[in-house]
């Protein structure tokens, strides 16, 4: 099996052809997008689009590094987006024009909210190597790779949990085809599984520095605890697939909420305020 995508056309396509430019099929006709003449020994490996912005990830072969290049004029010129001298990354996927990840070599992700011009490393639980990453919404994220590692964030990335999968395999990539929570992994073979698969990781979110949910699991209702309340705190509530269930402005220390009416699951109860973003798990009975 092999799963095809844009990217993995295109990718196909600009291997085919060692000249300056590739052929795209785009409804019914053909449309050539020719390269930069520099660096001439810069050898892509992903291409992803995003609003007709192109970025192509490679390896420029003059320096031994890495390079993430990036046209917002269909392909006729391109700047730098990224350089390290260090060959690291692997796979590239925007979520948005602005926010969008990369992942590479010993458990590497990186994150841009300004449209690739600056990159940040996060923080991961793992040293393998992240072959594929994926978003179901901009919360939801997944990444794969060696010894079939995955990762997943339901906080847009601020921090990553390990699934300890069955499959002994690499994972080549991962995907949310119909970004409904179902999951398609590569791994030699396919598989197939759902978003409910990775939340059940023990203690998940269970921890936070800024809030905590008691009880937890609940039937009926919910309190949350704020130990720093700030004037900005606003309170989302979320289901496996991203959506948004409940979201408003908490002006005290200690809220209670209703959640009888809510379906019995597993929700993601995320905080916000001008120090940063944290998420709990909370179980509905």
């Amino acid at each position: 099996y092999k799963m095809i995508d844009v990217d993995t056309m295109l990718h196909v396509l600009h291997n085919s052809n060692s000249a300056h430019s590739f052929n795209k099929m785009e409804n019914d006709t053909l449309k050539t997008i020719y390269f930069f003449p520099q660096p001439n020994n810069f050898i892509c490996n992903k291409i992803e689009a995003v609003n007709y912005v192109y970025y192509l990830m490679g390896i420029d072969y003059n320096l031994g590094s890495d390079l993430v290049l990036k046209s917002t004029d269909g392909g006729y010129s391109w700047d730098t987006s990224y350089y390290n001298p260090v060959q690291n990354l692997l796979d590239i996927k925007f979520f948005s024009d602005s926010i969008g990840f990369m992942v590479g070599y010993n458990g590497k992700i990186y994150k841009t909210e300004n449209a690739g011009t600056t990159w940040e490393l996060k923080e991961t639980p793992t040293n393998n190597n992240l072959l594929s990453i994926d978003y179901m919404n901009e919360f939801t994220w997944i990444a794969a790779g060696g010894s079939g590692t995955i990762l997943v964030t339901f906080d847009g990335g601020n921090t990553w949990h390990q699934k300890t999968s069955s499959i002994g395999f690499n994972i080549s990539e991962i995907r949310f085809p119909e970004k409904d929570g179902t999951i398609v992994i590569l791994a030699g073979d396919l598989y197939k599984t759902n978003l409910d698969y990775l939340t059940s990781l023990p203690d998940m979110y269970e921890n936070s520095n800024y809030f905590k949910l008691s009880p937890n699991p609940a039937k009926d209702w919910i309190i949350i605890s704020i130990s720093e309340l700030t004037a900005n705190f606003l309170l989302s509530i979320f289901n496996v697939r991203g959506e948004k269930i409940l979201e408003r402005q908490l002006t005290d220390n200690e809220t209670q909420l209703d959640i009888s009416a809510l379906p019995r699951g597993v929700y993601f109860v995320r905080v916000q305020d001008e120090k940063g973003v944290q998420v709990a798990k909370m179980v509905k009975e």
